[in-house]
């Protein structure tokens, strides 16, 4: 059986069987016992010049990667469509694609099976939305090799053990070397780093949200550059809401940044960015082992950084910081202003690098200015969130 190019097409699970149907005249063209084979059948089947994969409702087990086709859109029923990818790299490949779209289902390992969700290497173009991708022993979804010009929106990545959202290598694809990439709209729960960064330049992550990893919210690193985070928030983070280290030209504005174990923002070996507007909010949530955090840490010669108009503060059900912003010695020509800064132990600017400018500061340290009247609140834990997740 072979469909005529000219129809979409539609994959579903009847009983035992997956079957493939024409959309429009429901002519079957296609079935199989492996959910695998009837989606790679629909995909490679797809009208030359692009079309789309319907996906009913159901559980799809997956024994080998499906790889999508450049032009195809693979659509599900919302979560009810559930992809369980078993061995293989990833569930769903997108590999050197241009124009390809995920959307509208939800991916999820099978028992020992692959390692991320849904990948998109060197591909140009291309788009994942409002899909759910969880539990994977590394990525929810990576994108890397000089993949341009690609999208993901509306995602929800939870519980995978490296980094739910993870941009690896995006420079050199075939539209040059800064083409840019875009998160947004995108929330990530659980897991250990929310969305990491590694070379990646170029790249908007707009209006995301982070709960509760284990680690870091957002970690760039190994000159992860050119990266906007705007828009954004992070709450109860493990580690520090921001870890930015050996990467340049860096925008961090317009974001709150909430109740997080380590330090608001740590700059480490960063060159021309700018810090500006945003909210670090209860930096070092109690302290458990007796060390205050910071708001903000410029260090290992952070240079060309100015940190501007931020608000920086604990509540008084927390313990204090120790310092609101620490540049160290290394560090030289940054600008730190304009910021305002409550509750902390030792100050709240400490500046030592050459050439800063440290001007117009306001800090009250001796107390909150919501002193709440009682002790500190109780540490967070993810009790409750792996409940939801386990659900």
């Amino acid at each position: 059986m072979s469909a005529d190019g000219s129809q979409n097409l539609v994959v579903f699970k009847d009983g035992a069987d997956y079957r493939v149907l024409t959309e429009f005249t429901r002519e079957p063209v296609f079935d199989s016992t492996s959910a695998g084979a009837a989606l790679q059948w629909a995909i490679d089947a797809a009208p030359a010049g692009g079309g789309s994969v319907a996906v009913g409702p159901g559980e799809y087990p997956l024994d080998e990667p499906v790889r999508l086709a450049s032009n195809v859109w693979l659509r599900g029923s919302g979560r009810g469509t559930r992809v369980a990818a078993g061995a293989g790299a990833a569930g769903l490949v997108c590999e050197g694609l241009k124009g390809t779209a995920i959307s509208d289902l939800a991916v999820v390992p099978a028992s020992g099976g692959a390692s991320t969700g849904i990948l998109l290497d060197g591909c140009g173009d291309c788009r994942v939305r409002d899909v759910l991708v969880q539990g994977f022993s590394d990525y929810g979804i990576a994108m890397r090799n000089g993949s341009f010009l690609c999208e993901l929106r509306g995602c929800r990545a939870a519980d995978n053990g490296t980094a739910n959202i993870y941009l690896e290598h995006l420079t050199g694809g075939d539209s040059g070397e800064l083409a840019t990439n875009l998160v947004t709209n995108c929330i990530t729960y659980g897991g250990r780093t929310g969305i990491e960064c590694r070379h990646t330049l170029v790249v908007n992550i707009v209006g995301c949200a982070v709960y509760e990893p284990g680690r870091h919210a957002y970690h760039l690193h190994d000159e992860s550059n050119s990266v906007l985070i705007s828009g954004c928030r992070s709450f109860q983070a493990g580690g520090h809401a921001v870890l930015v280290e050996h990467s340049h030209e860096l925008n961090v504005s317009s974001n709150i940044f909430c109740w997080h174990r380590g330090h608001g923002i740590v700059l480490r070996d960063v060159s021309w960015g700018a810090i500006n507007g945003n909210e670090f909010i209860d930096q070092g949530v109690r302290s458990r082992d007796g060390v205050h955090m910071k708001g903000v840490v410029l260090a290992e010669g952070t240079q060309g950084v100015q940190v501007v108009g931020n608000t920086i503060f604990n509540w008084g059900d927390q313990v204090p910081m120790s310092i609101g912003v620490d540049e160290d010695a290394t560090c030289r020509n940054n600008i730190i202003a304009h910021n305002n800064i409550n509750y902390y132990t030792e100050g709240a600017v400490a500046s030592a690098g050459a050439g800063t400018q440290a001007t117009a500061n306001v800090g009250h340290g001796e107390g909150a200015y919501l002193g709440m009247g009682r002790e500190p609140y109780p540490d967070f834990t993810r009790g409750r969130l792996e409940m939801f997740m386990r659900r």
